[in-house]
């Protein structure tokens, strides 16, 4: 018999029977405090996000749409924490690069938006360098690790076209904000600035990296994570944007596809939960 250390690579120990290991639960963990402590703030005390996390200025819907993001990312990654199958975790890490390290990029790009005599303008700078980093490690790490199939109904064709739309649409508007941030300002339902605008390209390319990713997958439970974290961000920015309605034109085009898209989004999140829930387990075959 082969020895675990000989399995498994010297210093890794053997995965569980999930094929998930307790470090990447620790590390979807922590990032899960992180980012509720972010939407809590957006959330509940939008006027103080700007003294206790990085921008200078936050105006309220800006401050609510970015916990609403947040959101995303704590239930997202609360979901990998607790995860069944190492299925339901593996675009985690990659999504959590894309999201920080852009976030630190746009950081160096719009310094002038920041205090750093301010200490969590430094905590952070630091957590989006060390997150990326982990992340990488993380990767690199598990690189190979398998785990046991997740059971359950296979992910239907209608499911998959929903996440490959939904990845396209917000990889070419993630990519847009980066690259073009004065057409998405011009472009964007309510006022935005141009830091502002490159500040969203992270959270929306790495919402379209994990949509992309969930559509190859083989059942519906290894789309949970996706489905509820994209149901709990799509309707809290439904909610956010309509508490702040007098900040759209009723008469802009970009107000109504802004409503109309997560509105269908939150729609087809729920539809993607309730398929999950009300579907039958395949039978058995006789042994």
């Amino acid at each position: 018999m082969v020895g675990e250390s000989g399995r498994y690579g010297t210093g890794q120990s053997a995965p569980t029977p999930s094929g998930i290991h307790l470090a990447e639960r620790a590390y979807f963990g922590v990032i899960t405090v992180a980012a509720l402590f972010v939407a809590y703030l957006g959330f509940v005390v939008p006027a103080r996000m700007d003294e206790s996390f990085t921008w200078a200025l936050l105006p309220p819907l800006h401050a609510r749409f970015v916990a609403s993001l947040y959101l995303f990312g704590t239930v997202y990654m609360g979901c990998c924490a607790i995860a069944r199958f190492r299925s339901q975790i593996t675009p985690g890490p990659p999504a959590v690069i894309i999201f920080t390290a852009l976030l630190l990029i746009v950081t160096l790009l719009n310094l002038e938006a920041f205090d750093f005599d301010l200490a969590p303008v430094w905590v952070w700078t630091g957590s989006y360098v060390v997150y990326p980093l982990l992340g990488v490690a993380l990767i690199l790490w598990t690189r190979g690790r398998t785990g046991p199939p997740s059971p359950g109904p296979s992910l239907t064709i209608a499911a998959r076209r929903v996440l490959q739309v939904q990845a396209a649409f917000y990889g070419v508007i993630g990519v847009l904000l980066l690259v073009a941030r004065e057409l998405m300002v011009d472009a964007w339902p309510w006022p935005i600035s141009n830091g502002l605008a490159q500040f969203y390209s992270g959270p929306f390319l790495a919402i379209a990296w994990c949509c992309w990713r969930y559509s190859a997958r083989a059942t519906l439970v290894d789309v949970i994570p996706i489905t509820i974290a994209m149901l709990a961000f799509t309707v809290a920015t439904v909610a956010v944007s309509a508490r702040h309605h007098s900040l759209f034109s009723a008469s802009e085009v970009a107000t109504w596809v802004w409503f109309a898209w997560f509105g269908a989004g939150a729609i087809a999140a729920a539809w993607l939960l309730a398929l999950r829930l009300t579907a039958r387990e395949p039978a058995q075959r006789p042994r």
